[in-house]
């Protein structure tokens, strides 16, 4: 037998083609072949051996004799090992969304392609059908790449985590591997109407109970949460009688909103509601008849309700992708804060004169009783607008700041808040647009705002119209003020300039900026 190492087979030679051989360039060759160039290369390495014969390919001819001569030799490729490595992979971090199948891929190239690619979710193998998931794998041309998906089943909370794709390629005496982690996020779903396990519950007097609601949250409602009892305007607020809690659940998009009802008595019956509302939505409730009786009920009244002590309100939501990874806070409110909210319609006429929380003196505000240097007003509904162009800018330059949705105390009156940010904070930067201007809450914030001006004489207010509001939507007596106009300023570097000069330095606006 004659054997060759060559950079192919003679064409007319008959040879039979046989299976292609994958070898590791970097090992010795046992064979007793010589090369076409001459001879013996038996101790060298392949690559070696493709170098000496200047070419990207290498094919071993083996002649040999039979009994018939059928064939005189036979051909067979080399094939040199590639280390594996993964060149795409499913975006990281990446979303869930309620109900909603996803695929995750990782594609490999190298060779010889892996026969099989392992899926791992939080370090734990997944097999084929692990909590309704599943993988395939695709191989794309015998050496180009291998294709590896992972399909998830319609989206779940429990689907949230890191997954990694890893395999393996190798040949005898040689190995390489490679992998890679997504990380999937579970998109919380919008709100929608609650709904309610049970119209009614029946208890016994003196006895405690507790109404629950299971609070579905996205990012930005439900922003505030009430309990109201029968036709009463005002919220019930915690106290000796009743007690508000709001509890974390095992779900990042649940919350429990408990109102227990101490020493219940025959006055207690009536209508319990529980109330979410958000500044830009239409308020939605959920409603419980609770009936008091004066014995404790029978075996048969504990049976026909869900239970005597608790009831469950469940407010389910819908998807909603490409939300941002953050949460506001659920603010409670109090009777009293309620109260002067239903003062909006005549404030005007009042003319209320809201004062901080926090020491103040006869002549306005002492540099110490500065709690902020800036308060930002604006609506939820512009919420990515002030993400995007001004806290972005003010964290740039580490310039402190308080929003409503972040730095509000839970347990204090929305409205005392509100006083306490803009009273004792240096600076107050109002986001005025149209949905500011059609929330109650803003245009009190607002009236604040201004009044605070008035007292203290000072040039604290920074007014910036967007969205392309116009000065005549703007009310009587802010047409008159130094207003930022956004839209006039549509390179980001020069919007910086003007925002920083008027928060930072403190500067009036110069006479082309005004509108």
């Amino acid at each position: 037998m004659e054997c060759e190492i060559r950079s192919s087979c003679f064409p007319s030679s008959g040879c039979l083609q046989t299976k292609p051989r994958t070898v590791d360039p970097g090992s010795n060759i046992t064979l007793n072949c010589s090369i076409v160039t001459g001879g013996l290369v038996q101790g060298i390495t392949w690559e070696k051996a493709k170098q000496q014969l200047n070419s990207s390919d290498l094919v071993l001819q083996q002649s040999y004799s039979t009994n018939n001569g059928k064939f005189p030799c036979q051909c067979t490729a080399i094939n040199f090992t590639r280390a594996l490595q993964i060149i795409w992979v499913t975006s990281t971090p990446n979303v869930i969304i309620k109900d909603q199948p996803k695929e995750l891929k990782c594609i490999f190239s190298g060779w010889p392609l892996p026969r099989t690619v392992s899926w791992y979710k939080d370090d734990k193998l997944i097999t084929n059908g692990t909590e309704g998931m599943h993988h395939s794998l695709e191989k794309k041309g015998e050496t180009v790449k291998s294709i590896c998906i992972l399909h998830l089943p319609p989206g779940r909370e429990e689907q949230e985590g890191f997954y990694k794709c890893s395999a393996t390629n190798n040949i005898t005496g040689w190995s390489s591997s490679d992998s890679f982690k997504i990380q999937m996020i579970y998109e919380c779903p919008l709100p929608s109407s609650p709904t309610i396990s049970s119209a009614e519950i029946l208890t016994s007097t003196f006895s405690n109970v507790s109404l629950t609601c299971w609070i579905d949250f996205d990012v930005t409602c439900p922003q505030y949460l009430f309990w109201y009892v029968n036709d009463q305007q005002a919220p019930l607020e915690s106290g000796e009688k009743y007690n508000e809690e709001l509890k974390d659940t095992k779900s990042k998009c649940k919350k429990e909103y408990i109102l227990s009802i101490i020493n219940v008595t025959e006055n207690d019956e009536g209508t319990y509601s529980c109330h979410w509302l958000c500044d830009h939505k239409t308020t939605t409730k959920a409603a419980i008849d609770m009936k008091v009786s004066p014995q404790p009920p029978t075996e048969i009244q504990k049976n026909r309700s869900t239970s005597t002590q608790s009831h469950t309100v469940v407010i389910q939501f819908s998807s909603n992708p490409g939300r941002r990874e953050w949460q506001l806070p659920v603010i409670i409110l109090s009777a009293a804060s309620v109260a002067v909210l239903f003062m909006f319609v005549v404030r005007f006429v009042a003319m209320k004169k809201w004062t901080s929380s926090y020491s103040r003196t006869e002549d306005g505000l002492n540099e110490t009783d500065f709690i902020n240097r800036l308060f930002i007003s604006f609506s939820s509904k512009d919420f990515g607008w002030v993400t995007d162009n001004l806290i972005s800018i003010l964290e740039k330059h580490s310039i402190d700041y308080s929003i409503h949705s972040r730095d509000f105390e839970l347990g204090i009156p929305i409205v005392q808040n509100m006083a306490d940010n803009v009273y004792c904070s240096r600076q107050v930067l109002i986001v005025l647009s149209e949905n500011y201007l059609a929330s109650n809450f803003c245009r009190e914030e607002l009236h604040m705002a201004v009044q605070r001006g008035v007292d203290a004489g000072d040039s604290s207010l920074i007014f910036v119209m967007i969205n392309k509001l116009k000065k005549k939507q703007l009310p009587a007596a802010l047409r008159n003020k130094n207003l930022l106009d956004f839209d006039k300023h549509k390179k980001k570097q020069d919007w910086e300039q003007k925002i920083l000069r008027e928060i930072s330095e403190g500067k009036t606006l110069k006479a082309e900026d005004r509108v």
